[in-house]
């Protein structure tokens, strides 16, 4: 056509059955419809909603590869649309938050309430007495506090430092004394260990253990008398252990700070807060000079309305008081590994492998691709029972300090990395570069630790631990290691649902974004504001045939030889955010017809799913599969370094 497209929906529905009707057409696709009506950019929209209406009236059908196919119309006239005051068109919002985290929770296979009769037996535990303070080192006049999140409800560790001579300092972690309360081989034990772990989603937690003990008799609470185990340790000026022991303690915490609170007292000068920061800062120079493995990925903090729906979603800031604790959690662990080592203890090590040859080779090739002139990484040494690897760990130290290294490098680097796990065997801690680490510091939230404050309170009581114990602990190591994967998926997908909902109506909005990742799928593409990760699919590439390149971690246009790779700077359109799939899609924001043909691409996909679900009815209790996709829109964080700074994720 030669004119262009009058700006009313009929003039335009005559004019694409026109274009239909004549003769020898050959089904287009929606861009070809809108090239051969010479549609402007400005009624691309319009364009696409009378096809779709078209489409349902029966004028017009979806065929192969989405063509716009004519239908041949029958002697029986169309119905007439309903008029009248009583009748108006329903929009369909779609559903409710409320019912959308019903049915995210239903997916992913929540743990339910705790039975009645074990709430009704925990009510029944009263106060710590003087009784349950006999044999316990009495701290309560210690200058005790905790440092945690603003929201954090279960706090289960507190630190105090003093000075000594020497520029030494006394540091004591004291952690909650949770298995004075759960008993080995118990019904909460046996539900504490199904669970493993507290699941952190965005909107709330699902505990390990009933809320009448992880926030109340088992949390170390302001000015309330609480049991721990605790761990005192010597450090001297150069951020080394000089010495430690571990016992049973009674405290009364002073203050409960949050992690801001702390921050601020401190740059004013409290005393308290000063002492903290010194000690915790000589360990981390200590471990800086043992080749610390320091990764900058932020993670996604989602904000909630006052009716308890996202409404945004930020980058978390990491500040100096987060890695004060952090420290002190860090040296407290090691100093549990080495006592379950030394004294041949069954407890839980934290172990973590150092990564094959060949993703050191890929690592090194993809810096080199970005610029960056590094030397070749070393060969691993032969001590294969050992995951501790100086060498390698230096070389990765020295990238990860190179300006300007791109977050999507740092993200690739820390997946394909190694899971950390859970292990009997005292193997190592490639990231930390220690031979020595376990977990002791979060009883409350972590089986593992309750298991080893158990192990440790049989030794510090003189008692060794049978076959049963030593049995079970390598049983129990491979079942929580297992379900940390799965507690950890479901808390990415949680976040990548709540950040979709956020997007859900802004379809066709332009963001600018940053390309984190390059797969042969597609691209990843990490918005600036709000902070939402999704993908740029290559179907959704409509300017060339695009062929991945690995080892550049580039998509390469056969025709137009376009490159887009790693750290390349993108203007992108929202094609569409699902919050149930936890999926964003997006599309260069110079391809003008890119929503529309996803659009009804999409609309054919959700019609070919409603006939299948009437077809074969509601699905069975239980037989719900979890929706996931190659897509994105949170960036995931697996960081080896097993920070304490997010309170969900785990060391």
């Amino acid at each position: 056509m030669a004119n262009k497209l009058p700006p009313t929906p009929q003039a335009m529905e005559d004019m694409i059955l026109q274009v239909t009707a004549t003769p020898g057409y050959k089904p287009m696709t929606f861009r070809e419809m809108r090239h051969a009506l010479n549609c402007p950019k400005h009624l691309v929209g319009e364009l696409m909603e009378t096809i779709e209406a078209m489409v349902q009236r029966g004028r017009l059908k979806f065929g192969h590869r989405d063509t716009i196919v004519p239908v041949k119309l029958s002697a029986q006239p169309l119905p007439l649309p309903r008029t009248g005051n009583d009748w108006k068109q329903v929009v369909d919002e779609g559903p409710t938050w409320n019912e959308t985290k019903k049915r995210i929770e239903e997916l992913q296979e929540m743990p339910g309430p705790f039975a009645a009769a074990l709430i009704a037996r925990i009510g029944k535990i009263p106060e710590p007495s003087e009784e349950d303070f006999k044999g316990r080192e009495d701290c309560r006049k210690d200058e005790v506090y905790t440092i945690d999140p603003r929201d954090a409800r279960d706090h289960d560790d507190a630190v105090g430092v003093k000075s000594l001579p020497g520029k030494k300092w006394q540091l004591d972690v004291h952690i909650a004394d949770v298995s004075h309360y759960v008993q080995d081989n118990t019904a909460l034990d046996k539900e504490a260990l199904k669970r493993s772990f507290t699941n952190y989603l965005p909107w709330r937690a699902v505990p390990m253990l009933p809320e009448q003990l992880s926030t109340d008799m088992c949390s170390l609470l302001e000015g309330k008398d609480r049991l721990a185990l605790s761990c005192r340790m010597v450090i001297d000026s150069k951020g080394k252990i000089a010495s430690w022991h571990f016992f049973e303690s009674v405290i009364n915490v002073n203050k409960f700070l949050t992690y801001e609170e702390a921050q601020r007292i401190g740059d004013a000068g409290d005393k308290a807060m000063n002492r903290l920061k010194a000690c915790t800062d000589a360990l981390r120079k200590s471990r800086e000079s043992e080749n610390l493995l320091s990764f900058n990925v932020p993670e996604s903090r989602i904000q909630f309305d006052e009716k308890g729906e996202p409404c945004g979603v930020k980058p978390s800031e990491h500040l100096p008081s987060h890695s004060w604790i952090e420290e002190c959690m860090l040296a407290a662990n090691r100093c549990c590994a080495r006592l379950l080592d030394e004294q041949g203890l069954c407890g839980m090590y934290r172990v973590h492998e150092a990564p094959e040859p060949e993703t050191i080779a890929s690592i090194a090739s993809w810096a080199e691709a970005l610029g960056n002139d590094i030397p070749r990484p070393p060969l691993q040494e032969s001590d294969s029972f050992s995951n501790v690897q100086p060498q390698l760990q230096a070389w990765l130290a020295d990238l990860l300090k190179i300006d300007g290294l791109p977050l999507g490098l740092q993200t690739k680097i820390i997946r394909c990395m190694k899971k950390a796990r859970y292990s009997t065997q005292c193997m190592g801690h490639f990231a930390l570069g220690w031979r020595h680490y376990s977990h002791y510091t979060s009883p409350i939230r972590r089986y593992a630790d309750l298991w080893t404050h158990r192990v440790m309170k049989a030794h510090l009581h003189g008692e060794e631990a049978g076959v049963v114990w030593q049995t079970a602990s390598r049983q129990i190591a491979t079942h929580i290691s297992g379900r940390e994967d799965a507690v950890m998926k479901t808390e990415r997908s949680t976040t990548r649902s709540c950040i979709a909902w956020t997007l859900r109506h802004r379809a066709g909005d332009q963001f600018d974004g940053v390309v984190t990742g390059v797969e042969p799928m597609g691209v990843f593409i990490q918005l600036k504001e709000p902070y939402a990760e999704g993908m740029l699919h290559v179907r959704n590439l409509h300017c060339d045939f695009f062929e991945h390149n690995a080892d550049r971690m580039q998509l390469v246009g056969m025709r137009t030889k376009r490159v887009i790779g790693m750290g390349d700077a993108l203007r992108v359109t929202l094609l569409k955010a699902d919050p149930l799939a936890g999926f964003i899609d997006f599309a260069l924001a110079e391809d003008e017809d890119a929503l529309a043909e996803f659009q009804i691409r999409d609309r054919k996909r959700q019609q070919k799913l409603e006939r299948e679900r009437k077809r074969n009815g509601p699905p069975k209790a239980g037989s719900s599969k979890k929706l996931h996709r190659g897509t994105s829109a949170a960036a995931p964080s697996n960081n080896p370094r097993d920070r304490k700074a997010s309170r969900g994720r785990k060391r």
